[in-house]
């Protein structure tokens, strides 16, 4: 599994988990790994296998980013002028956290973390997203 294949997995993770209460995140990162291993990619039939190391590493990443969302929270509204994070798109707002994650925690250099929270957002957001997700990391950074 390439590092961009990683990724946009943990970005659906955590996307998923705003529409669940804390107690209930386990149970649903347990089902969407239990639906298969294989995912269709770009809308064509190609598929991208996930052993079981890859699944339980997604899984410890996500746990890791979800302990750590109070803080990163913080750090996006205060780059956030005048955007509350309940105002923001979930698909934009699971993409945010990810990256600043990633800046905070990993130690992505912040030219990479912003590059690949852009393609993410280009992917799944809207039209305006991919410009948004950058004006907010470029504050932030």
């Amino acid at each position: 599994m390439t590092r961009r294949e990683y990724r946009e997995q943990v970005f659906k993770y955590i996307y998923s988990q705003q529409f669940f209460d804390d107690e209930e995140t386990d149970d649903q990162v347990d089902l969407l790994m239990e639906s298969g291993t294989t995912q269709t990619v770009d809308d064509e039939d190609n598929e991208i296998a996930f052993s079981e190391s890859d699944m339980e590493e997604i899984r410890a990443k996500v746990s890791e980013i979800m302990t750590a969302i109070p803080e990163i929270d913080e750090k996006l509204s205060a780059a956030s002028e005048g955007w509350k994070l309940s105002r923001m798109s979930k698909v934009d707002l699971a993409i945010l956290r990810l990256a600043t994650y990633e800046l905070l925690y990993d130690h992505l250099p912040e030219g990479v973390a912003i590059g690949e929270a852009v393609e993410l957002a280009k992917k799944y957001g809207t039209d305006r997203s991919g410009s948004f997700v950058n004006g907010i990391m470029a504050k932030l950074v």
